[in-house]
């Protein structure tokens, strides 16, 4: 059985695959049906890599960011919706790691409804890089988004992450 406490700072979890989604500020764990999600607020361990993984959902698809790290011998991953704003956080400073295999510490919080981080690598806060702002983009009465510059400056980091890490994505 693996041991949260250790990996998340509260207890122990019944299930072998363990996956935090960041949620509302928080780091939620789905402990399985008809039990309540556990909320976190931070995990810590060894980053391995970083995965994407498209999902269907509802009459399309979203791809997910998975960070896999380690602790101890267990295995888990941190997992946001990869266009999101807490995934361009959290990358924006997981990418200024210095030392690939030393200990990381991700800490989440709401803000003013939005997540932001913390990562420390050793006790040590680690700075972002400036990431390309979202553009607001008016069509009539409809206000858009439009996150491609950012989100295309993401994949790159991911990728250089990955290569740093020499992990090697699975198709």
């Amino acid at each position: 059985m693996t041991n949260l406490n250790k990996i998340a700072g509260r207890r122990e979890s019944k299930n072998k695959a363990i996956r935090f989604d960041v949620r509302k500020g928080k780091l939620s764990h789905y402990c399985g049906q008809n039990e309540p999600r556990e909320e976190f607020d931070f995990v810590q361990g060894k980053l391995k890599g970083i995965a994407l993984r498209t999902t269907e959902v509802g009459e399309g698809e979203m791809t997910f960011m998975d960070i896999l790290m380690e602790n101890q011998g267990s295995r888990f991953s941190v997992s946001s919706i990869a266009s999101g704003s807490a995934t361009a956080e959290i990358i924006s400073k997981l990418v200024n790691i210095r030392d690939v295999n030393s200990e990381i510490r991700l800490e989440v919080w709401a803000k003013e409804n939005f997540t932001n981080c913390t990562i420390r690598e050793n006790g040590e806060k680690l700075p972002f890089r400036f990431l390309p702002k979202t553009v607001k983009k008016q069509s009539g009465f409809t206000t858009t988004i439009d996150s491609s510059e950012r989100d295309a400056a993401v994949m790159d980091m991911i990728k250089e992450l990955n290569a740093r890490l020499g992990y090697v994505p699975t198709a």
